[in-house]
């Protein structure tokens, strides 16, 4: 054979061999994107205590684990402003955080992910080329967070809509307690408010509205129920006149189920106008759709919240 291609097939033969101890070790990958929604929103989501069952988009996967892709991933931790995972694609083990930084209208969603190949130089080429998919599943992760995020029901769990005020003026009646009011409790106050208004010679025209609220001092709760009528009847002895403004701005998000979800729907409210830096020039509020001394199923109770705001 001619040196010449003795020459060529030696420097082929160490080209080949020398590719895989070039190969780098870690690969690394940052994707960001940018979403339409405030983001203490999306940090609460991310961070929040029942971990990522509630916002992974992809399945449960064996061992407490969740599927995404061909990759299985882990919760592990969160951080101010981020959440840290572990994710494994056949033998390819990767570490990545998911960050959220932004303003009350927009949020820059950046995942960042280092995934370790073999040593073995010989089979880290051999993994090389199945890291396209490690990547792939990486981009679908971020895209299925950034589509869920965006969606206002699915960040805030609920569904929440602006309305006008509707109900101008109202009788209310409240009371202290040592102990969250029962149903019967408050159904008794909403009851005196009835019998008022009907000696008052007035008409109920609208479902009941319930606040309970920490009483001042911080001892003990303070039940707030009140009426709309169809005409004003001034205060008499602990029956209040409430006023509200018709056609000012109202958010409502309706919830079916008992106490606690109403609870957790309030909340959503309450962050819902946090988030968006909204002022609002009242205690929001319960309106009792359904009647719970008629309907003893909990999980049956139709109840609207609402948070009147400027």
């Amino acid at each position: 054979m001619d040196n010449k291609w003795i020459w060529i097939a030696g420097i082929a033969a160490l080209a080949i061999t020398a590719i895989p101890m070039l190969l780098p070790q870690d690969r690394e990958v940052r994707r960001t994107t940018d979403i339409p929604a405030p983001a203490a929103a999306v940090l609460r989501r991310l961070t929040q205590p029942d971990g990522i069952g509630s916002w992974w988009p992809g399945t449960a996967g064996p061992d407490s684990a969740w599927s995404l892709g061909s990759g299985l991933f882990r919760y592990r931790e969160a951080y101010v402003g981020s959440v840290t995972l572990s994710a494994r694609h056949g033998h390819l083990p990767t570490e990545l955080s998911i960050g959220a930084a932004g303003s009350t209208t927009a949020t820059t969603l950046t995942l960042t992910a280092t995934t370790r190949l073999p040593a073995n130089p010989w089979a880290r080429l051999r993994e090389t080329l199945d890291y396209g998919t490690v990547v792939a599943d990486l981009d679908t992760l971020l895209a299925r967070l950034a589509h869920r995020f965006a969606n206002p029901d699915e960040l805030y769990r609920f569904h929440i809509e602006k309305q006008r005020v509707e109900d101008a003026t109202l009788v209310s009646l409240k009371q202290d307690f040592d102990h969250r009011p029962t149903t019967e409790e408050a159904y008794a106050l909403i009851a005196r408010v009835r019998a008022h208004i009907a000696r008052k010679g007035a008409r109920e025209t609208n479902h009941p509205m319930l606040n309970i609220y920490p009483r001042e001092g911080g001892r003990g709760l303070t039940a707030q129920v009140a009426v709309p009528t169809d005409r004003e009847l001034p205060a008499e002895g602990p029956f209040l006149l409430k006023r509200m403004l018709p056609g000012g701005n109202i958010l409502m998000a309706e919830v079916r189920g008992g106490s606690a979800r109403v609870d957790s729907c309030l909340q959503a409210l309450e962050d819902y106008v946090r988030d968006r830096n909204i002022l609002s020039p009242a205690i929001p509020f319960q309106r009792l759709v359904t009647d719970r001394m008629a309907e003893p199923d909990s999980s049956r109770w139709v109840t609207r919240v609402y948070f009147p705001v400027f």
